[in-house]
C-alpha cells in the first residue's frame, strides 16, 4: 500500500496533471465512441475507475491471472510476482489509463522497473463484473504501447511486430496485426494473413509508431486518486 503524501499537489503541478488528464480522457472518449458504448458503459468505466483505486490504494484484493497467485492484495513492491520471487526489491514506478480493446472501459497499466531503473516488465488491470483481474507481460511483449490499443512486441531486431488484446473475464488472447520473422538468412513480412514486401511492412509499422501514445503517470497515491476523480465528474 503507497504511503499517503504529506504535500498537496502544487499549482504547477496540478496544471500539468490536468493537461496529462486532458490528453488521458480525450483519447479515451475517442476509443469508447468507435465502440459506441451504451449508457450502462460509461457507467461501469467509473465503476471500473473506482474498483482500481480501491485495489491499488485500499487493499482491496484483485485476481492475479496466469502465473499470479490468484485473489491477493496489491503490493506496490512485490515480493512473488507472477512467478518471479522479486522478495520487494523492485517497484512500480508510473501507471497510465489505456483502452487497449476499445470497448469503452478503462484499464490500468503499471510500469514495474528493476533495481536499476530499467522496466522489469508490466502489470495490466482490467475490471469485468465486479472483478478486477491482473495480467502480467514481459517488457518484449509490451515495448510500445497506443491509445488506440496497438503493442509492440520483439524477439529481436529481424523478429517483432504489433499486436491487439481481446479480453475475457481471467484469459486473454494475442490478435496479431503485423509481423517480421527471420529464418536463417531468410526475412518474412506479414500485415494479418498476407506476405508483403519489407518496404510495405515498414511503411505500415511507421504508420502505427506515429499514433497517439497513453500518458504515464508516476504511480503516486494522489495521482491515483486524482486520476480516477475525473471519471466520477458530472
Amino acid at each position: 500500500m503507497l504511503m499517503i503524501k504529506s504535500m498537496r499537489i502544487s499549482f504547477n503541478r496540478l496544471i500539468a496533471l490536468c493537461g496529462c488528464i486532458s490528453l488521458l480522457l480525450c483519447g479515451t472518449s475517442a476509443l469508447a465512441e468507435e465502440a459506441e458504448p451504451t449508457a450502462a458503459a460509461a457507467v461501469t468505466a467509473q465503476e471500473a475507475m473506482a474498483a482500481y483505486e480501491a485495489v491499488l490504494l485500499d487493499d482491496q484484493p484483485y485476481v492475479q491471472t496466469g502465473d499470479g497467485v490468484g485473489e491477493t492484495a496489491f503490493s506496490a513492491q512485490p515480493v512473488l510476482w507472477y512467478g518471479y520471487e522479486l522478495g520487494g526489491a523492485y517497484t512500480f514506478s508510473r501507471f497510465c489509463v489505456t483502452d487497449l480493446d476499445a470497448d469503452g472501459l478503462p484499464e490500468i497499466i503499471l510500469d514495474l522497473p528493476d533495481a536499476e531503473g530499467y522496466t522489469f516488465g508490466y502489470e495490466l488491470l482490467r475490471y469485468e463484473a465486479g472483478t478486477v483481474y491482473g495480467f502480467a507481460f514481459g517488457l518484449r511483449g509490451m515495448e510500445e504501447i497506443t491509445r488506440e490499443g496497438d503493442i509492440a512486441t520483439s524477439d529481436g531486431a529481424a523478429d517483432n511486430g504489433w499486436y491487439t488484446l481481446r479480453f475475457a473475464a481471467d484469459r486473454f488472447e494475442y490478435v496479431e496485426t503485423c509481423r517480421m520473422q527471420s529464418t536463417g538468412d531468410t526475412e518474412q513480412y506479414f500485415i494479418g494473413d498476407d506476405e508483403v514486401t519489407r518496404e510495405e511492412y515498414l511503411a505500415y509499422d511507421e504508420q502505427i509508431r506515429a499514433k497517439a501514445r497513453p500518458v504515464w503517470l508516476e504511480f503516486a497515491e494522489d495521482n491515483v486518486r486524482f486520476v480516477a476523480a475525473q471519471f466520477t465528474r458530472p
